[in-house]
C-alpha cells in the first residue's frame, strides 16, 4: 500500500505541475468554448444582432436590459450604485439621464454589460 500511494502522489504532482504550465490554455479553451455555445444557442445561425436590426424589426417586442452602473454618482448621492436600461431606442436612467441607443452596438455588448454589472 505505501508503494501505491508514493505512485499515487508522484501522479497528481505530475497532474498539477502540467495544469498550472498549461492554465492558460486550458483557460482560453473554456473560454471560446462557454463563448461559442451561447452564440449558437442565443443567435440565429451564429450572428450578433445590431440593435438597429431589433429596431426595424416589427416582429420583435420591445427588447429590455438593466443593468447597473457603480462608477456614476452625484454629488450628495447616498448610494454609488445606478440601475440603467438598454432598449433599441435609449440607453440610461433618471439619475445619469438617457442618450440614444447606438445603432452599430450589438446585442451581444449590451447583454454583457447588463450581466457584468448585475
Amino acid at each position: 500500500p505505501l508503494e501505491r500511494w508514493r505512485h499515487f502522489v508522484i501522479f497528481m504532482f505530475a497532474c498539477a505541475f502540467l495544469i498550472v504550465l498549461f492554465y492558460h490554455h486550458l483557460h482560453s479553451l473554456s473560454h471560446a468554448f462557454y463563448a461559442r455555445s451561447l452564440q449558437k444557442a442565443y443567435f440565429d445561425r451564429g450572428r450578433d444582432w445590431d440593435w438597429s436590426d431589433v429596431e426595424r424589426n416589427p416582429y420583435l417586442p420591445l427588447i429590455l436590459f438593466t443593468g447597473t452602473v457603480t462608477d456614476f454618482r452625484v454629488p450628495g448621492d447616498p448610494t454609488p450604485i445606478t440601475e440603467i436600461f438598454i432598449s433599441p431606442l435609449h440607453t440610461g436612467s433618471e439619475r445619469t439621464g438617457y442618450v440614444p441607443t447606438p445603432p452599430w452596438r450589438s446585442l451581444s455588448k449590451s447583454a454583457v454589460l447588463a450581466a457584468a454589472a448585475s
